[in-house]
């Protein structure tokens, strides 16, 4: 385990001001001079305290010493090992990495032996061992003191609070929700069922449930008649008549089509982007939450007497764009956000795609149709139709770990290899490889009264395309 714990792990000490060279606690030095003050009593050292590059170093013994520790050296290894009793410390000459107690510390700067002495950073190894160091700028004096030893009372997590119409807080926390007061009293406390619905909207417009429980999977239909689905050897979702159940996104909508065994599509649900998360107390009362009310960016619980209670706007994220100005993601919503904070406008996804370049740099668009099939289109905007013939688990060689790989037939009679979700690998039907897709992020567009926001996400950068055409970073805001 690595961290850069300081920034600057030996920096010049910048804070504070600590009245009196000959303090009565603590431990004060100067740059340049030989004497120490321990607890106000002065004692000699045989090296002073230096500045080299802005970093003060000293020397090792006397200091640690006088900070209650002890000091051993390894000279094989050029290494000090440094002990407090409840701390152990490990600093190698020249190497800017440091053993505390067992993590390995990063610091910017690497000890070294002057004139035969060896010194360290002082300040990661005052922290280390509990104490505060404070810099005097004018006397150039350094100032060690013991932190306070009283320990805080840390407030309990609660988990993620929904802070509901009713006056009441809904936390959420390992599996639980747990219904309180508003001075955190308490009330109810509801165990998940791992149980998931979503709500899809049948032809008739009529209100259909894709259920997830634990492993089992099923559809319930608006006449309460439910289907038994389960994955058959090629991964593909079935049901006790060998019929086929495809989950798609085509732009902002999202589709679950039902395909015979001859490939013809029988049946389609529309997703209405609400989702149920199923709770349940000791009296097998169940508490519903709603995410996504009715496909909006709002949410709330359905209470077990069915009374559905609002709660504050959730988001997903929020951005801040180089104006800060701050944007919510909530349910295929982008949401615009005041000065205050609130929401000003709520803006609905209208598009949704994956953006690919191949081995030339060409730009390729991958997205889905209303039949669940994958489309591929090509710069010249040729739309290349993929049809699934199988998948298979195996090994990612970057990461070590199971990942997925899908073959895809296309309309144009290539073979399409999805390699674990993000890249394509494009073959011809004698098996040679003709080039390979490689995935460079997804893109979102909201649209209201012909206003167009773009996102595009690629790695750790969010890039915002405003209306009239100005381009922007986002940055997340802090949770």
């Amino acid at each position: 385990m690595k961290k850069k714990l300081f920034a600057a792990a030996a920096v010049l000490l910048t804070a504070g001001f600590c009245t009196g060279v000959y303090a009565d606690t603590g431990i004060a030095l100067t740059i340049g001079d030989q004497i120490m003050y321990v607890d106000g009593e002065e004692t000699e050292i045989d090296t002073p305290p230096v500045i080299i590059n802005d970093r003060t170093f000293v020397p090792v013994r006397a200091v640690v010493e006088a900070l209650g520790g002890y000091v051993d050296w390894a000279a094989e290894t050029k290494t000090a090992l440094l002990d407090s009793g409840k701390c152990h410390i490990e600093l190698t000459i020249d190497s800017t990495e440091a053993v505390l107690n067992d993590t390995t510390e990063t610091l910017d700067v690497a000890p070294a032996i002057i004139d035969g002495r060896t010194m360290l950073p002082l300040r990661f190894i005052a922290e280390s061992f509990g104490y505060e160091t404070e810099w005097d700028a004018e006397t150039k004096s350094i100032y060690i003191s013991k932190q306070d030893d009283t320990i805080a009372e840390e407030p309990v997590d609660m988990g993620t609070p929904h802070i509901g119409e009713d006056g009441r807080i809904y936390y959420e926390k390992d599996d639980d929700i747990v219904i309180c007061d508003q001075n955190d009293n308490v009330l109810e406390t509801y165990s998940s069922l791992n149980k998931y619905e979503y709500v899809y909207i049948d032809k008739t417009g009529r209100d259909c449930l894709v259920i997830y429980d634990d492993d089992e999977r099923s559809l319930v239909k608006a006449d309460g008649t439910e289907v038994k689905l389960a994955y058959d050897e090629n991964g593909s979702l079935q049901d006790d008549n060998e019929n086929s159940y495809i989950f798609s996104t085509v732009g902002a909508e999202a589709f679950l089509c039902v395909k015979n065994s001859d490939g013809d599509l029988i049946e389609k649900y529309t997703q209405k982007d609400e989702t149920h998360i199923i709770y349940v107390n000791e009296n097998a009362e169940t508490l519903v939450y709603v995410y996504g009310k009715d496909g909006s960016p709002d949410s709330g619980f359905i209470l077990s007497n069915g009374e559905y209670v609002p709660c504050e706007r959730e988001y997903k994220n929020i951005y801040y764009d180089e104006d800060d100005r701050g944007y919510g993601i909530a349910n295929g919503w982008l949401v615009l956000l005041g000065e205050d904070g609130n929401p000003s406008q709520d803006i609905a996804m209208s598009d949704s795609y994956d953006n690919y370049s191949d081995d030339k740099g060409n730009k390729y668009r991958v997205y889905r149709n209303e039949d669940g099939n994958s489309i591929v289109e090509y710069p010249d905007s040729k739309k290349v139709v993929l049809e699934f013939e199988k998948e298979e688990t195996v090994i990612d060689d970057e990461t070590g770990e199971d990942g997925i790989r899908a073959y895809y037939t296309g309309s144009d009679g290539l073979i399409y290899i999805d390699e674990f979700g993000y890249d394509y690998s494009v073959y011809d039907e004698d098996g040679k490889k003709i080039t390979g897709l490689h995935f460079e992020g997804s893109q979102e567009e909201y649209t209201s009264n012909h206003t167009v926001y773009k996102l595009r996400y690629g790695g750790t950068n969010v890039m915002m395309t405003k209306p009239d055409g100005g381009i922007t970073a986002l940055t997340e805001a802090a949770r």
